[in-house]
């Protein structure tokens, strides 16, 4: 398969779909973190499709190079990016 990549301050990004209780989201600007456990989604774009904190969530904290956050946890049907029918793009932005 072959995906469109975009280069945006030498980081790469890519659009993902999000599915969670037979809603779905296409977010444009997924960051494509290498070394990263797990895949953290901006909770505002994620609430059109009901993601929001529930009280029996799970908590958790990431950290990075800016400091740490606290997020909650939840598990979504479908995370996947979204392939380019034609060729390889990278933009460069």
């Amino acid at each position: 398969m072959i995906y469109k990549l975009k280069i945006i301050d030498n980081l790469p990004f890519v659009e993902i779909k999000v599915k969670y209780k037979e809603k779905e989201i296409i977010l444009k600007n997924a960051l494509i973190d290498t070394g990263s456990a797990r895949s953290i989604l901006k909770g505002e774009l994620v609430e059109k499709i009901g993601i929001k904190p529930e009280p029996h969530d799970l908590l958790g904290s990431v950290r990075g190079v800016g400091g740490s956050e606290f997020v909650y946890i939840k598990q979504v049907d479908l995370l996947s990016h979204i392939p380019h029918p034609k060729k390889l793009i990278v933009l460069l932005v």
